[in-house]
């Protein structure tokens, strides 16, 4: 759903610029938040992972090490999202757009725009290469795991890796909204549906599960910056665009391409599927259900625009309310 700050008003305007106490503050803050709560993330990212990896280190020793491989790689896009929130935040105390209250929000929302752009990118790349779009059968007409280009491993890697370390930084880090749970439960599928498809050959399908994702990311996160920045009317063209690229994106295409391949498609080219692949049909289907949830979240904001004029974020919520 739509970010924003409901802490203050909807009109443009500029605030003071912070001391460089306030910056060292809201750093502080952040870190101290993930020294304070760090026990709470490995029961379930445990859990996760060791479920992704549990057939490669059985059968296929190549993949594990692919696998395992994402946990180091997603500290280090941990240590890259730091960096990126910190500049961010710094450049843009320059400019005195942004809310002290948006600060950490407007940093966070800056590296997720950069790392969905170029994801999506790359996303589009590797589907039209293998030619999975708008064929769908062609991601189970060859589920071989020697199927796989080096591109489209090292985009899976890259994936998985980032799920990870949003998987952490969403229980130590982020901004907590109402919808916490939610998110979290999304990252953990996420995490096992990328580990699980590498695993036993859906790369297909998984490429196209994906692509789906990736396109209103990027106008969920560009709508969030220029709601932070206080730019009104671009952010309300942008947020029109999400609920376009959503509906179109995770209600239409979604539902009807993929998990009808998933359902039906894999069963015509490749027989009856193994006990497992009944795993992977509930999985994306509750990426459905948080679909369905998110978008009426996002109407509940249109309205909210249409009615009182301003857009806020119906998530919006204080951390000490949700503990």
């Amino acid at each position: 759903a739509y970010h924003s700050g409901a802490t203050h008003t909807t009109h443009t305007k500029k605030f003071p610029r912070f001391s460089s106490q306030t910056s060292i503050a809201l750093e502080h803050t952040s870190m101290h938040s993930v020294l304070s709560r760090w026990g709470g993330l490995f029961a379930p990212g445990a859990a996760a992972i060791g479920l992704a990896l549990s057939r490669t280190f059985v059968d296929a020793d190549s993949d594990a090490i692919h696998l395992a491989a994402c946990i180091p790689l997603s500290v280090l896009l941990l240590a890259a999202r730091y960096a990126t929130q910190l500049i961010a935040q710094r450049l843009v105390l320059l400019t005195s757009l942004v809310a002290p209250v948006d600060l950490k929000k407007f940093g966070e929302s800056t590296w997720k725009l950069i790392y969905y752009a170029t994801g999506f990118l790359m996303c589009i790349y590797v589907v039209e290469k293998q030619n999975y779009w708008p064929d769908t059968k062609n991601a189970w007409r060859n589920t071989s795991l020697d199927a796989r280009p080096l591109i489209l491993q090292g985009y899976y890697m890259w994936e998985l890796s980032f799920y990870l370390s949003s998987l952490f930084a969403h229980v130590l880090i982020e901004v907590q909204r109402k919808d916490y749970w939610p998110m979290f439960f999304h990252h953990v599928v996420t995490v096992l549906l990328i580990g699980f498809s590498y695993a036993y050959g859906y790369h297909g399908i998984g490429m196209l599960v994906l692509m789906c994702h990736s396109a209103s990311d990027v106008f969920l996160e560009a709508a969030k910056l220029l709601r932070y920045a206080q730019f009104e009317r671009a952010s309300t063209l942008t947020f029109v665009g999400l609920i376009v690229s959503w509906a179109w994106y995770r209600l239409y295409l979604y539902p009807v391409f993929v998990l009808n391949s998933v359902f039906f498609e894999a069963v015509e080219i490749m027989g009856h599927p193994p006990v497992y692949f009944t795993y992977f049909k509930v999985w994306l289907s509750v990426l459905q259900v948080l679909h369905v949830y998110w978008f009426v979240l996002m109407l509940q904001v249109a309205h909210r625009s249409l009615t009182e004029g301003r857009i806020e974020d119906v998530r919006e919520e204080d951390a000490a309310k949700l503990k």
